[in-house]
């Protein structure tokens, strides 16, 4: 009886270990929350004093009905020593390589800023405020500053 418990313990507990594996990859694998601020970030808040529309980027973000992950547990059963089985599956969404998504794009401002201390800026961004909206500019010397952010502290 004890060889028994074993043939069937040990597939059922590798079956186990391949379903956690493969959960773990595909979280690991998802979106991750946006990056953190730069050290050298300097935060300012102000009202957008004008708007100006400049052009339209393609912004290369996945569509929403990106490719999928699913796993599968296989079950252990039988009775004997013929009617042993596991199995464990995993199983890619394919569907998203021939639905030709369209092309998204964004919209690019150029919008000029009035700071509480009286300074005016031009910032160039997709964010999507009207005049008169509070914003807090980001400043750093890293590659794709200045930014906008919306806020609420004027």
């Amino acid at each position: 009886m004890k060889s028994y418990q074993r043939i069937v313990k040990c597939p059922a507990l590798a079956g186990v270990a391949v379903v956690a594996c493969a959960l773990l990859a595909a979280c690991a694998s998802g979106p991750g929350a946006s990056g953190a601020l730069p050290a050298d970030a300097r935060l300012a808040n102000g009202r957008i004093a004008d708007k100006q529309y400049l052009t339209t980027v393609a912004t290369g973000a996945a569509s929403s009905s990106g490719p999928a992950v699913s796993v599968g547990g296989g079950g252990v059963g039988g009775s004997g020593w013929s009617g042993i089985g596991a199995g464990a599956g995993l199983s890619f969404d394919l569907t998203s390589l021939f639905d030709k998504a369209p092309e998204q794009t964004a919209k690019v401002y150029r919008y000029g800023v009035q700071t509480r201390d009286g300074a005016k800026r031009e910032i160039d961004s997709t964010l999507d405020v009207q005049p008169g909206a509070c914003v807090t500019t980001i400043d750093s010397a890293q590659p794709g500053y200045p930014r906008l952010m919306p806020s609420n502290e004027c």
